[in-house]
């Protein structure tokens, strides 16, 4: 299993469906001992369309997490080029923060 990536789309709030993503990921990543091929990252695809979102799975990370990601469909890619993404969850670096409007 190789690189996948989530592509977000909305015209409201694209970080909850951010951390709709993360804490999917993160109820198979903990109890699976943090595993440290799986991270997942983010970028903001476009500075014309802020609110197209794109979250990456390393491949560790498709291969724990393929049953809980289903419903945001993944899709198989190329390794993104990391100067363009920031680390979501996993290791690495301080996990960047989401905000949630309204919370």
């Amino acid at each position: 299993m190789g690189w996948e990536k989530i592509t977000i789309y909305s015209l409201e709030y694209p970080s909850e469906l951010v951390y709709d993503v993360q804490k999917a990921f993160e109820s198979v990543w903990i109890p699976m001992g943090a595993p440290k091929d799986a991270a997942l990252y983010r970028t903001t695809e476009s500075p014309t369309e802020p609110l197209v979102w794109g979250i990456y799975l390393t491949p560790g990370a498709a291969e724990i997490s393929k049953l809980v990601m289903k419903p945001f469909r993944p899709k198989p890619v190329d390794p993104p080029d990391m100067n363009s993404v920031q680390l979501l969850m996993g290791h690495g670096t301080t996990p960047i923060p989401i905000s949630i409007s309204g919370a």
